[in-house]
């Protein structure tokens, strides 16, 4: 006769895992810890979708993009349980959700990208979403001229974009620094003025747009993710006639009526976790982290993607790759733990084998940089050139794609 079932209470916990924040990081995160089954896992995030956001440059100019670059929830793979919410606490052992609802977790990772990252709006559907970057398409074509405010990548790519599908249309870019992508080599920038000069834009170094034509919270400093729709000097969103002429902190005269791309100021959204994880957070808002991607003195919280303090280029494959490190190791720590209550789940005792990651996967600093649809600048190491290979492996659409297949049940 077989022994009686045990009972629940002397059965393995099932571990909960709470992932915050949809991107590239939570997304990859919560599908693959549901594909491994045995643990409970929740995705939270303040929007029902998720985004390809590295997409919303050509979106701007070809808004049919976002048919296919804003996902709803509801088209992932399995990925746990989804709460639309946004979190403005963290604990050890808990999250506080804006409408007081709380989430307990076992095991939390952070993947909450960077605040001000290219037009992520308030929408709260993807209808809505899709909306608004029609809305941008619209606004940027009436506009009598257009002022991008940054000169790294983000803003070489916008501009470049709209130099090539609205040819005629005044461009200038405004940038602080000494150069364009100042933290590529220095060829990068020679090559981007270049291509961007022969195409008509105006290029202004070492100046900024007049403070009163910034946006509110506008943020000065980093070059890279952080952006925007702006407004003219007169307070209008760009484009309506009469407005007076802006200017920047030289003196510079910019057109009247311009509509600003704010491509600057991108911080990481990381403010909610900072009380709780004190000295973990830094000045800049990264969260520290070790090898593993577990935060300095919690070890059961990770960060991930542009929340994290890993030294390297923040891109959407490493955030992906940051996902599969952190679903390995927290698998590992849960099984541990289940073997610890008796339920035989994690093997041999002891602290289990914890994977580590590799500053940019262990290879030379990679940037690819598409200016216009069929050139661009790779940037390897110490080394740019300018051509075809950027465009060409950077294609936008086949980029769209290739993440479709990777997160959606039906791509």
């Amino acid at each position: 006769m077989l022994p009686p079932p045990a009972p629940p209470s002397s059965l393995p916990r099932r571990r909960r895992v709470l992932v915050i924040g949809a991107g590239f990081a939570g997304a990859h995160l919560a599908i693959d810890l549901a594909a491994r089954g045995g643990l409970d896992v929740t995705l939270v995030d303040r929007k029902p979708y998720f985004e390809v956001v590295f997409a919303n440059a050509r979106a701007l100019v070809e808004p049919a993009v976002c048919e296919r670059s804003v996902i709803g929830v509801e088209e992932l793979k399995p990925h746990g349980t989804f709460v639309c919410g946004e979190v403005v606490s963290l604990t050890d052992r808990e999250a506080a959700l804006a409408d007081g609802r709380k989430l307990p977790f076992d095991y939390a990772a952070v993947c909450t990208g960077s605040a001000q990252a290219l037009w992520k709006g308030d929408a709260r559907g993807v209808g809505e979403r899709r909306e608004e970057l029609r809305a941008q398409h619209a606004a940027l074509r009436a506009a009598p001229a257009v002022v991008v405010v940054g000169g790294g990548p983000l803003g070489v790519e916008l501009a470049g974009e709209i130099l090539t599908d609205l040819p005629g249309k005044p461009v200038v870019v405004v940038h602080s620094g000494p150069r364009l992508l100042q933290d590529l080599p220095c060829r990068a920038g020679a090559l981007a003025r270049g291509w961007l000069e022969a195409h008509g834009c105006k290029v202004l170094l070492n100046d900024r747009v007049a403070a009163a034509a910034e946006p509110p919270g506008a943020a000065k400093g980093g070059e890279h993710g952080g952006g925007g729709i702006g407004q003219d000097g007169d307070g209008k969103s760009g484009g309506g006639g009469g407005a007076r002429a802006l200017r920047t902190e030289r003196g510079e005269e910019l057109p009247a009526g311009a509509l600003l791309l704010w491509a600057v100021g991108a911080r990481p959204a990381t403010g909610f976790a900072a009380p709780a994880l004190g000295g973990a957070v830094g000045e800049d808002g990264l969260i520290k982290v070790s090898g593993t991607l577990q935060v300095e003195g919690h070890p059961h919280i990770f960060a991930l993607g542009d929340a994290c303090s890993i030294p390297e280029s923040k891109l959407a494959f490493l955030a992906t790759g940051h996902a599969g490190v952190a679903a390995r190791n927290i698998a590992a720590l849960a099984a541990a733990d289940a073997a610890a209550d008796g339920g035989g789940g994690g093997g041999g005792a002891g602290a289990p084998q914890l994977a580590e990651w590799r500053p940019g996967m262990g290879l030379p600093r990679l940037m690819l940089v598409t200016v216009g649809r069929s050139w661009g600048i790779t940037a390897i190491g110490s080394v740019a050139v300018g051509g075809w290979l950027a465009s060409r492996v950077k294609s936008i659409a086949g980029f769209v794609e290739k993440t479709r297949r990777a997160v959606c049940a039906a791509p």
